[in-house]
C-alpha cells in the first residue's frame, strides 16, 4: 500500500504466519523476524493504526514489551504496568523476538492483557491433547486503548482455537457484518482445510496465478460489493487449497445416516411405537407392550403401505 491509498484513519490488518523454530535454523528465524519488523515499520509509516494477528509459533510467557516508549499509554492504561496474565508460561526464542519487536515498534501484544484473555492455550491439536499459546494479536499503542474484549473458543475440526478481538469504535459501517462466524471451512466433498507447511510454497504459488476467481475478487473490491468479495475470497482460498493438497477428508464428524439405510415405511408413527415399546420394557411392563403400542393411532395409509410385498403391519407384529 502507498500513501495515495491510505488515510491517517485507516487500519492496516496483517495476517501473519511464522514457521516453528524446529522448521529451520536460528539464523532463518532471525531473518524472518527481521523482514517482518521491516514490513511492520513500513506499515506504521503509512498509518498509526496497525493490527498484526496470526500464528507466530511464539510462546511469550510473561515476557514484557512495555517500556518507557509506552509512557503515554501507561498514563491511560496503568494496568499494563502489572504485566500480563498467562496460563501458558512457556517462553521460546521466537517469543522473545516477537516481544522485543513489539517493544521496538511501540506496539502491544493483547495476549493476557484484555478481558477474556488470560493467556489460555490456543493450540490444542486435532485430538485436543496439546496446550500452548503460539497465536497472538499485536496492535499499535494507538489502537490498544480501543480494544474491548477477546474471545477464544475451542474448535471442533481444527487444531487451533478461534480467537477474536473486538474493538470499541464510534465509526459505523452498514456494509460490515459484525456477527462472528465460527463454522469450519469445509470443501464440497466433505474435506476441510488443514495447514500443511510442506505445501506452503505450492499454495502461495497457486495464489499468485492470475485465476478467474482472483479477477472476480478484484472486480468485487473495485465495485465495493462486500458480499461478492467475501464469496470470491472463500472460493479463491478453497480452490488453492484443493489444488495444492492443503485439505484432508474429515473424519472427526460422524456423517449423517443416509435415507437409503432406513426403511421407507419407518415414519414418525413407527418411531413413536418403537419408543413406547422400549420404555415399557425398561419399566418392567413387558406384558403390556402390545396394549401400549396399540394405543398410538396409525393412519390407514401407513398400515397399507407395501414395501417389497410386505405391509407395515408385519413390522408392528414383530415388535410387539
Amino acid at each position: 500500500m502507498t500513501k495515495r491509498c491510505l488515510e491517517k484513519t485507516d487500519v492496516i490488518l496483517c495476517a501473519t504466519y511464522i514457521p516453528p523454530e524446529n522448521g529451520g535454523s536460528e539464523q532463518a528465524i532471525e531473518t524472518q523476524f527481521a523482514h517482518f519488523a521491516d514490513e511492520l515499520q513500513h506499515a506504521l509509516n503509512e498509518t498509526p493504526y496497525l493490527i498484526s494477528c496470526g500464528d507466530f509459533n511464539a510462546q511469550i510467557g510473561t515476557y514484557d514489551e512495555i517500556t518507557e516508549a509506552h509512557f503515554d499509554l501507561l498514563i491511560e492504561q496503568p494496568q499494563l504496568a502489572r504485566g500480563r496474565v498467562m496460563e501458558c508460561q512457556e517462553l521460546n526464542r521466537a517469543g522473545k523476538m516477537l516481544v522485543d519487536l513489539a517493544s521496538n515498534l511501540s506496539c502491544v501484544i493483547t495476549t493476557g492483557r484484555t478481558p477474556g484473555d488470560t493467556g489460555q492455550p490456543t493450540f490444542v491439536g486435532y485430538h485436543k491433547r496439546f496446550k500452548s499459546r503460539p497465536d497472538h494479536v499485536m496492535v499499535s499503542k494507538s489502537l490498544f486503548t480501543q480494544v474491548h474484549h477477546t474471545e477464544i473458543l475451542m474448535p471442533y475440526l481444527l487444531d487451533h482455537c478461534y480467537q477474536s478481538v473486538t474493538f470499541s469504535t464510534e465509526a459505523h459501517n452498514p456494509n460490515v457484518d459484525m456477527r462472528l462466524h465460527h463454522d469450519p471451512i469445509c470443501g464440497p466433498d466433505g474435506n476441510f482445510l488443514r495447514w500443511r507447511p510442506e505445501k506452503a510454497a505450492a499454495y502461495v504459488a497457486f495464489l499468485d496465478q492470475d485465476l478467474p476467481v482472483k479477477q472476480q475478487l478484484h472486480r468485487a473490491i473495485e465495485h465495493e460489493d462486500v458480499e461478492q468479495a467475501w464469496s470470491s475470497l472463500k472460493s479463491w482460498l478453497r480452490e488453492a487449497a484443493v489444488q495444492t493438497g492443503m485439505t484432508i477428508f474429515g473424519t472427526h464428524a460422524r456423517p449423517p445416516i443416509p435415507d437409503s439405510r432406513r426403511a421407507a415405511w419407518f415414519d414418525e408413527a413407527c418411531f413413536q411405537k418403537k419408543l413406547t415399546a422400549l420404555n415399557s420394557a425398561m419399566r418392567g411392563e413387558s406384558s403390556h407392550i402390545r396394549t401400549a403400542v396399540q394405543r398410538i393411532p396409525v393412519s390407514l395409509s401407513t398400515l397399507q403401505t407395501t414395501i417389497c410385498g410386505k405391509t407395515t403391519s408385519c413390522f408392528f407384529t414383530k415388535i410387539i
